[in-house]
């Protein structure tokens, strides 16, 4: 799938707060891949940060933050780690658009036990392959504790 959005039009319009220029990048060419409808949410809605090596992406609710004006209705915040692995960049970063475009939010009890597939799925559907796109790789319990 691709959209006929512009790169440059992508890169101008994209709310990326970091230092890392591959991860940068990575979500323009990950957005160009978008279907049209998906690529202005994420361009519209999305809001991407990089803060080191951490987990491979979370997604999280606006209501947590703000824009620029001030309004966290329907905002989403990206969080995604710096040096990911090339094979797998594109699929993560469209696994955490995904999560956005069906409205997980992770800090609410009500969010489906199967967010995780239903995303994968998704990602895997918008012709994405990877990690990101690997419903095995991505089936986690959200409810339980992590152990370690």
């Amino acid at each position: 799938m691709t959209n006929d959005i512009s790169f440059e039009e992508i890169s101008y319009d994209l709310a990326y707060h970091g230092s890392d220029r591959a991860l940068e990048l990575a979500i323009i060419e990950t957005i160009q891949r978008l279907p049209q409808e998906v690529a202005r949410f994420a361009l519209d809605q999305c809001r991407f940060l990089s803060v080191g090596e951490t987990s491979f992406g979370t997604t999280l609710p606006g209501r947590i933050a703000s824009d620029w004006q001030g309004s966290t209705e329907n905002m989403w915040l990206l969080l995604l780690a710096e040096g990911m692995p090339g094979d797998d960049i594109h699929s993560v970063v469209a696994h955490e658009i995904g999560h956005a475009w069906l409205k997980h939010d992770r800090l609410s009890p009500n969010v489906p036990d199967d967010c995780e597939i239903q995303t994968a799925n998704l990602v895997r559907d918008w012709g994405f392959t990877g990690k990101g796109a690997n419903a095995d790789y991505c089936h986690i319990d959200i409810h339980q504790p992590s152990s370690g």
